[in-house]
C-alpha cells in the first residue's frame, strides 16, 4: 500500500508544532536573525530522548514566538495546508490557541480569523490546481490560563463557527491541570453549540477521559490511557466517540514506550472510532504518511483496518454531511 498517494484525513494538527521549517527561517530573517535549517531542527524539534510531555512542550517556545501577528499566522496556516496537501491530506483540523498570539496585541477574533483566512487561501490554490482539500479550525483553551482568558477564547471561536471554526479543545499540562478544572468552561461550550474535543488520558489519567464524555466531548485527544480498560473502550464505542491516536507523539511523550504499545488495533477491536493524526508535525519531525507507515510496520494493518481508520476519520471529524460524503467518495472510490 502506497501510504504517501493514499487519500487522508488529519483530525489532531496543531499550527504552532507544525509550523514549516522553511517558513520559520523566513520569519526569523525579517526580523533580522539568521539562522540555518539545521539549528532551527535543533531549537523546535522535539530531543531523542525526550522524557515527559513537560520537557515535549518546551519545544513550542519559538514557534509560538513567531506566531503572533496576523501575516505569520496566515503564513504559517496557508503553509501547512500546502504540507499536508503535498502528502494527499484532504481534510485538516488544524488547531491552535489565539490567548498565546496575542503578544503584538492581537485580539482571540484577529488570530482566529487570519489562521482561517490562510486555511482558505490555500484551498482556493489548490482547487484551482485540481486538488480537493478542505479544512477547519479548532480552537484551544490552555489549561494554564484563566478562566476568563478561556472563555473568551471560546466566545470567539463561536463568532466564526461555521466560518471556519469547527470546533474547541483544552490542551497544556493535563498532569497539572486535570479535566475536573474546566467543567464549567465545557458547559459554557456545549450551551454556546461548540463541537468539543478535549486531550485526554495522554499522561496517563483514565478519569479525565470518563470526565471529557461528562463534559461533552464528541472527540479525546490522544486517550493512550484507555488502554485495557474495556468498560471504557465500551463506553466509547457505544456513543461513539472519536479517539485521535498521535503515535510518534505519544512515543515522545512517554504516553507509550513504543509504536508496538499503540493501542490502535486494541482500539479498533473494541469498536472505538479511533484515528490516526500527526499532533505536531515539525516538533515531532513526522508527516501523516509517516504515521500510516509507522503503524503497518507495527501492526500489518489489514484493508478492513485501513478502511476503518478512514471511515471512523469521515465520520467523528467536525466536517458537515456535503464534506464528509465527498470525502467519503474520494477516500473508498479505489479500494487498495
Amino acid at each position: 500500500m502506497n501510504y504517501s498517494e493514499m487519500p487522508k484525513l488529519d483530525l489532531h494538527c496543531h499550527l504552532d508544532g507544525s509550523i514549516n521549517l522553511t517558513l520559520a527561517q523566513e520569519l526569523l530573517r525579517e526580523r533580522g536573525e539568521e539562522v540555518t535549517l539545521p539549528e532551527l531542527r535543533v531549537r523546535m524539534q522535539v530531543p531523542e530522548h525526550c522524557t515527559s510531555l513537560e520537557e515535549y512542550l518546551k519545544t513550542f517556545a519559538l514557534p509560538l514566538d513567531l506566531l503572533q501577528t496576523e501575516d505569520s499566522l496566515r503564513r504559517a496556516a496557508f503553509q501547512l495546508a500546502m504540507d499536508c496537501a503535498e502528502e494527499r491530506i484532504v481534510y485538516l483540523e488544524a488547531r491552535f490557541a489565539p490567548m498565546c498570539c496575542r503578544e503584538g496585541g492581537l485580539t482571540a477574533e484577529q488570530a482566529i480569523r487570519a489562521v482561517c483566512e490562510g486555511l482558505t487561501e490555500a484551498q482556493a490554490k489548490l482547487t484551482a490546481e485540481g486538488w480537493y482539500f478542505r479544512s477547519g479550525v479548532i480552537v484551544c483553551a490552555m489549561r494554564h490560563m484563566s478562566a476568563e482568558e478561556n472563555a473568551a477564547a471560546f466566545r470567539a471561536a463561536r463568532e466564526q463557527l461555521g466560518c471556519g471554526v469547527v470546533g474547541v479543545d483544552l490542551a497544556g499540562e493535563e498532569a497539572a491541570y486535570p479535566n475536573a478544572m474546566f467543567r464549567d468552561l465545557f458547559a459554557e461550550a456545549v450551551r454556546l453549540g461548540l463541537p468539543i474535543t478535549i486531550h485526554s488520558g495522554e499522561t496517563g489519567s483514565r478519569d479525565n477521559i470518563r470526565e471529557a464524555v461528562a463534559m461533552g466531548a464528541r472527540r479525546i485527544g490522544h486517550g493512550t490511557a484507555m488502554q485495557g480498560d474495556r468498560d471504557l473502550e465500551q463506553l466509547l464505542a457505544e456513543r461513539h466517540i472519536g479517539v485521535e491516536q498521535c503515535p510518534t507523539s505519544n512515543r515522545q511523550t512517554r504516553a507509550i514506550p513504543g509504536i508496538t504499545a499503540c493501542p490502535v488495533r486494541e482500539f479498533l477491536r473494541a469498536g472505538v472510532p479511533v484515528t490516526l493524526n500527526t499532533d505536531n508535525r515539525t516538533v515531532s519531525g513526522i508527516t501523516l504518511t509517516h504515521e500510516w507507515c509507522e503503524v503497518n510496520r507495527a501492526f500489518s494493518l489489514t484493508r478492513e483496518e485501513r478502511e476503518a481508520l478512514l471511515q471512523n476519520a469521515i465520520e467523528t471529524s467536525f466536517a458537515d454531511d456535503e464534506v464528509k460524503g465527498e470525502l467519503a467518495r474520494i477516500c473508498f472510490e479505489l479500494k487498495n
